[in-house]
C-alpha cells in the first residue's frame, strides 16, 4: 500500500523532472486520468475505511482530493469549458465508484447495498445484470463529455 501512496505522491514530480520532450499527453488523456483516478482513488479509500484501515484510507482519500485540485489548476481554459468538467466528474463516479468500492470490500462487483439513497433509488429501477452495460454506457458519455473539455 505504500507503494501504491509514494507512486501516487511523486509521479508528479518525477514527470517534471525528465528533460523536455516534444511528445506531450494530450489534454482528454490527463482529464480522464485526474477525474477517473480520484474517483477510484476515492472508492477504494471508502472501501478500505470501511473494512478498517484507516490510515490508507486517508492517504488514498487526500490523493483524490490531491487530483481534482491537480485538475482544477491544470484546467486553465475559457469560462464555458470548466463546465464539462462536472457531467464528466458525475459519470466517472456512476460508472466506476460501486463497482471499485465492492472489490476493495470483497463483495460482488455488481452488489448493490440498501443504507444509502443511491443505493435505494439503484434497487428502485432493479437493473439487474444490465447494471454492468449501464455503468459502461455512463463512462463511455464520461469519456465523451471529457473531450469536450
Amino acid at each position: 500500500m505504500k507503494n501504491l501512496i509514494f507512486i501516487l505522491l511523486f509521479i508528479p514530480l518525477a514527470l517534471q523532472a525528465q528533460e523536455k520532450r516534444e511528445f506531450s499527453i494530450p489534454e482528454p488523456v490527463k482529464a480522464i486520468v485526474l477525474l477517473g483516478g480520484s474517483v477510484v482513488c476515492e472508492a477504494i479509500a471508502d472501501g478500505m475505511y470501511d473494512n478498517g484501515n484507516k490510515g490508507p484510507a486517508h492517504a488514498l482519500g487526500a490523493a483524490s482530493v490531491g487530483m481534482l485540485l491537480t485538475y482544477a489548476v491544470w484546467n486553465k481554459k475559457e469560462n464555458h469549458e470548466p463546465l464539462w468538467a462536472i457531467p464528466a466528474y458525475i459519470s466517472f463516479r456512476i460508472a466506476l465508484f460501486d463497482p471499485i468500492y465492492n472489490t476493495t470490500r470483497g463483495l460482488p462487483i455488481n452488489y448493490v447495498g440498501s443504507t444509502s439513497t443511491w443505493d435505494e433509488m439503484i434497487n428502485k429501477i432493479n437493473p439487474g445484470d444490465g447494471l454492468i452495460f449501464l455503468r459502461c454506457v455512463i463512462l463511455t458519455f464520461g469519456i465523451y463529455f471529457t473531450i469536450q473539455l
